[in-house]
C-alpha cells in the first residue's frame, strides 16, 4: 500500500507520490524501486535513500561482489548455470523489447532442444550439444515467425537450431535453403 500526501505539489498535478520512509519526502513513484518484475507495489525507500545507505556500508556489497567473482572463478558448473540463465534473460528481454504483443514468458532453451529431439529443425541434422558458444554448429533457438515480424516469444514459436542455419533464415519467415 502506497503512502500518498495530497498536499504535495505532485499529487495535484495527477501524479501518483509516495512518502519515503527513511528520509520523509514526498516523490514521485518512480522514485521507488519496484518489488517484483510486473507488479505495481513499490519499495518503501526511495531510490537516493538506498543509493546513500549502499555507500555509507561499502563493505557489505563488497563481500556479495567478492563472493560472485569467486564463483565464477572457481565453480565451473555454477559459472556455466549461470551463463544459461543470463542467456535465456537476454533472449526475453530482447524479444520483449522487440514485440509489441504480449509475451507468454520465460522460454527455456533446454526444454525446446528436448522437445525436438536434439535435432535442427532447418536441416534435420543432429544437434552438438557439447559445441562451444558462438560456434557455427553450436545450438541455438530459432523463432518461426521472427519476433521483428510479430511473432511472439513462446514455446509455440520456437524451434532448436544451429546457430549457422539459424543465422541464415535470418528475419524470414522460411528457411533460405533446406539442406
Amino acid at each position: 500500500m502506497s503512502n500518498t500526501n495530497p498536499v504535495s505539489p505532485d499529487s495535484r498535478r495527477g501524479v501518483p507520490v509516495k512518502v519515503c520512509s527513511k528520509c520523509g519526502n514526498c516523490q514521485p513513484l518512480d522514485e521507488f524501486t519496484r518489488r517484483r518484475k510486473g507488479s505495481e507495489d513499490r519499495q518503501g525507500t526511495c531510490k537516493s535513500c538506498v543509493r546513500a545507505q549502499q555507500r555509507a556500508n561499502p563493505a557489505k556489497y563488497a563481500r556479495n561482489l567478492e563472493w560472485i567473482q569467486r564463483k565464477w572463478r572457481e565453480d565451473p558448473a555454477w559459472k556455466k548455470s549461470r551463463m544459461a540463465v543470463m542467456s535465456d534473460y537476454r533472449h526475453s528481454r530482447r524479444a520483449q523489447g522487440n514485440s509489441h504483443q504480449n509475451l507468454s514468458g520465460f522460454v527455456d532453451r533446454f526444454v525446446v532442444f528436448e522437445r525436438d529431439g536434439y535435432t535442427c529443425q532447418l536441416c534435420a541434422t543432429p544437434l552438438d550439444m557439447g559445441a562451444p558458444p558462438r560456434s557455427p554448429l553450436s545450438p541455438s533457438v530459432d523463432h518461426i515467425v521472427p519476433v521483428s515480424r510479430g511473432g511472439v516469444h513462446s514455446y509455440e514459436n520456437v524451434q532448436a537450431a544451429h546457430l549457422t542455419c539459424n543465422l541464415s533464415k535470418g528475419a524470414r519467415d522460411t528457411p533460405k535453403h533446406k539442406k
